[in-house]
């Protein structure tokens, strides 16, 4: 549930990512401005969550149960929570710091109410406003009290002032103390929930909420009846945060809930425009993957995107693929494959050698070393000079050699390995309106992804990942990862403008996912993210200092 966005995110990156020449598409998928005079309230993000409490009862995704009971994942949990309730003490209403404010004592019994009662969040925006945040918890009448107490105090303490008499009933209200950040934090316990909301005087929409309250016995947001339900205008979110802006972000409304042993988790992803995407019959290159596979991933609709994009037309790549298959197989954690189709493509490598390098260097710098070699022999375009690994990139084996394959790891053939099963490519190829399938053995993805990272980190000078964080232990550990099972994704085109996502899995994230979330819990920052260490290159003429140790 934390990192469902990451699965939101790449399918736009990939699949339906704006052309950055169509200046026109871009105008269309720019945020709203909130400032605008005239324009009503916007409702920019909302959540509902069961609670774990209320979720206590129910049997089903047993096997995100059993990984929510064992000692690592505790830990990884009371580590996350520890640095969540140390997090407002960088802050302080108007942006100053307070260093010395330790927060933490008060904060965290809060944190493990967020988890095990039922909570909605929302945020929306006015025009000349700031944006307006309520958060209501369902709360009895004593942790209501604990609440009440630690919220006034951590108040207190980041420099706000009680506002004049306010302080009556179960209301309490406090004013930031900046005169020029004229906002107003406010607590209200109504109807069995707790009820804070923050931002421009007069609190609206928490007012609205507690009218909710009185009508009904509960926020209007609440009535879902999933185990946490998200909506999302990624429009606001990307222009706040700073995401890609030639990206046409959607609407997002994400369902999670348990089903049978699985996690599943539905997502609608509503776009400001077209996606004008391209589907055709599917055409895998099934001589080409081959057993023993752990993951097998089909996209298609992505060539209005790529052609769009400059380094594919400074590769002068013809004709741009409009579908593109991925695998792994278990012999070694680095053979992740990728293909797609290219006529000509062993008249076209040798004319993309020379041109590859610059690209990597003005998009990627850190991964310089080294240099892509056209050998003849085996047909075959290679990063020579990488640590260890070889990535490369040759025309696929007949009868399939339209096809190129790219790797890290090139493989001694495949005549000698089994084709994968019928019934693997029958999950695509009998859906007319499918733009990305996904299945893998979570477990063993993970391990890949982690070693990739290594990889990654090794030839870009990263310092590699401490083996001692909470989340690095997490994902080692065997007791959580065979239980991890498969996860499968399919995202289908429902109409011109929207995508729907169905996945089910033991834990609801892939093992990338499950790689990143586990870096970002261990990253210094967390919960924001700090950039990793550079390993400073030796001195001219210097000898190399012997590769850190890469769990």
């Amino acid at each position: 549930m934390m990192r469902s966005l990451i699965l939101c995110a790449t399918v736009v990156a990939l699949g339906v990512g704006c052309d950055a020449r169509n200046t026109s598409a871009a105008a269309a998928t720019k945020p709203p401005d909130t400032a605008a005079p005239g324009r009503k309230p916007e409702l920019q993000l909302r959540w509902h969550f069961q609670g774990a409490g209320q979720l206590a009862g129910d049997t089903n995704a047993s096997l995100l149960r059993q990984v929510l009971t064992l000692p690592a994942t505790r830990r990884v949990m009371e580590d996350a929570l520890q640095k969540l309730a140390r997090a407002p003490r960088t802050l302080r209403p108007g942006g100053q710091a307070a260093a010395t404010a330790d927060l933490a004592p008060r904060v965290r019994p809060m944190l493990d109410d967020l988890l095990h009662a039922e909570s909605v969040g929302l945020c929306r925006t006015e025009a000349g406003k700031m944006p307006e945040w309520t958060l209501a918890v369902r709360l009895d009448d004593a942790r209501a009290g604990l609440w009440r107490t630690n919220w006034s105090e951590a108040l207190a303490a980041l420099g706000a002032v009680p506002s004049a008499g306010s302080q009556t009933g179960a209301d309490a209200s406090w004013e930031a103390p900046q005169p020029s950040t004229p906002s107003r934090f406010r607590l209200s316990r109504s109807g069995g929930w707790m009820v804070i909301g923050w931002g421009d005087k007069p609190l609206a929409q928490l007012a609205e909420v507690l009218g909710e309250i009185k009508a009904g016995g509960r926020p209007k947001a609440a009535a879902s009846q999933g185990w946490f339900d998200l909506d999302a205008h990624l429009p606001y979110w990307a222009n706040s945060l700073g995401w890609p802006a030639n990206v046409r972000w959607p609407q997002a409304e994400i369902g999670v809930a348990g089903r049978g042993a699985n996690l599943r988790t539905t997502m609608r992803l509503t776009f400001p425009a077209p996606l004008g995407i391209t589907l055709e019959p599917w055409k895998i290159p099934t001589n080409t993957i081959r057993e023993p596979l752990i993951s097998f991933t089909a996209l298609q609709g992505v060539g209005p995107w790529l052609a769009g994009q400059d380094w594919i037309r400074a590769l002068g790549m013809k004709p741009i693929p409009n579908q593109i298959y991925g695998w792994a197989l278990a012999d070694s954690p680095f053979q992740t494959y990728y293909t797609w189709r290219s006529p000509d493509a062993t008249n076209r490598l040798p004319q993309m050698a020379p041109l590859i390098m610059p690209l990597i260097k003005t998009n990627f710098p850190q991964l310089v070393t080294g240099a892509f070699t056209w050998l003849p022999a085996t047909a075959q375009l290679s990063w020579d000079g990488m640590p260890f690994l070889v990535p490369f990139m040759r025309p696929a084996s007949a009868p399939e050699s339209d096809f190129l394959v790219a790797g890290v790891f090139p493989t001694s053939g495949t005549t000698n390995r089994h084709l994968a099963p019928a019934a693997l490519y029958a999950q695509v190829t009998s859906k007319t309106n499918l733009v990305f399938y996904d299945w893998e053995i979570t477990e063993n993805r993970v391990r890949d992804w982690q070693n990739l990272g290594a990889f990654y980190n090794l030839a870009a000078r990263y310092k590699a990942q401490a083996a001692d964080g909470a989340g690095f232990l997490w994902l080692t550990d065997t007791n959580v990862s065979r239980r991890l099972g498969n996860t499968v994704t399919e995202v289908t085109w429902t109409s011109p403008r929207e995508l729907s996502v169905v996945r089910s899995g033991s834990v609801g994230l892939t093992g990338f996912e499950l790689m990143s979330l586990a870096r970002w819990l261990d990253n210094p920052a967390f919960p924001g993210y700090r950039a990793p260490q550079r390993i400073a290159k030796p001195a001219k003429g210097a000898k190399e200092a012997p590769a850190p140790h890469t769990p």
